[in-house]
């Protein structure tokens, strides 16, 4: 017969076996719409594989159940995860600064005067 309470691995927390969780299946949903998006390369597959670890480590403390317990590694992971994000340039501000960055360059141009006169096409057929 199985010991239903198997003996204390000696880890420092109890982590239970358990199916996707929310944070992990929230990364998966952010991976796939930034790889449609064409934000995600194939070249970024180990950072979102480094991501994933993260999301899934989340999932498992916060499966721990006991306030206690479950607080400080949740806080440990939470920091790492989401550089991990920024790095694939899939959080908020990431994307908001790089939309201005576009913005700017569009406006530089603007502001730049052409190479000679401006070219204004006239219709003398009228």
């Amino acid at each position: 017969m199985t010991d239903p309470h198997p003996p204390e691995d000696g880890g420092l927390f109890d982590l239970p076996a358990q199916d996707t969780g929310r944070h992990e299946r929230a990364f998966i949903e952010a991976f796939t719409a930034g790889e449609s998006a064409r934000m995600l390369e194939p070249i970024d597959r180990a950072l979102m594989s480094v991501a994933l670890a993260g999301a899934a480590a989340l999932d498992r403390a916060e499966a721990i159940g006991s306030p206690g317990k479950s607080v400080y590694p949740v806080a440990q992971l939470i920091g790492p995860t989401r550089e991990v994000l920024e790095s694939l340039r899939l959080s908020p501000s990431v994307r908001a600064s790089a939309v201005d960055d576009a913005i700017e360059g569009v406006l530089r141009d603007l502001a730049t005067p052409a190479d000679g006169p401006a070219q204004v096409p006239h219709d003398l057929d009228r």
